[in-house]
């Protein structure tokens, strides 16, 4: 079966994951263009990738073949003309081929589901707690409500929670893009605890 679909893709230079909120601002004539065939469609969604290397404006990026699905939330018209859009991360993608840039980036793309299922292992899950609670302690003036915030919720999937952990705290676009990229919630998991034990190691030297 064949679930490709052909999506207009907006490459930035940070990543979107899903469960996350992706604000914008809409200027280029060509993304104006994208954003009103987007609103056409139900539901109003594009495609977002991490540039690999060039620049989000003017485009001649080289781009990461996988992404995630943005739905449209929210659409304001700015008096300069301007759109400030905001959208949230959806599902996770493969680029199954790009197409041409006119008027706008496009790719066939096709969902790309967790390829390996194996779940998270007991010493990871510890660890992971233990580095947010580390960090909590660190840097919240109120780490009782931050762990809180932070902890696995009833309706939530362990990838829910990673992806979750990985939006809210302030973590780089590359840290972002393995634990968007990992073949499954065990491999998920080991990017996530790297990233946040190396974040810890910068908020303590910063504080020393």
């Amino acid at each position: 079966m064949n679930d490709s679909f052909v999506s207009p893709i907006f490459p930035l230079g940070t990543p979107l994951l899903p469960g996350g909120w992706l604000p914008l601002q809409i200027f280029e004539l060509r993304y104006q263009m994208m954003l009103d065939d987007c609103l056409a469609d139900s539901p109003a969604a594009f495609g977002v990738v991490l540039i690999e290397r060039g620049s989000e404006v003017g485009g001649g990026d080289t781009r990461f073949d996988f992404g995630t699905l943005a739905e449209i939330v929210r659409v304001d018209e700015l008096p300069d003309g301007r759109r400030a859009v905001l959208t949230r991360g959806t599902e996770r993608f493969r680029v199954r081929e790009w197409l041409t840039d006119d008027p706008y980036p496009r790719a066939e793309i096709e969902p790309w589901p967790d390829e390996i299922d194996v779940e998270i292992d007991g010493g990871t899950r510890s660890a992971l707690g233990e580095v947010v609670d580390r960090l909590v302690a660190l840097a919240s003036e109120q780490p009782e409500r931050a762990r809180a915030e932070l902890a696995l919720r009833a309706d939530e999937t362990d990838d829910d929670h990673l992806f979750r952990l990985a939006n809210e705290l302030p973590l780089g676009p590359a840290d972002r893009q393995r634990v968007l990229g990992a073949a499954g919630r065990a491999e998920r998991s080991r990017h996530l605890l790297d990233a946040l034990l190396d974040l810890e190691a910068i908020v303590r030297f910063r504080r020393s």
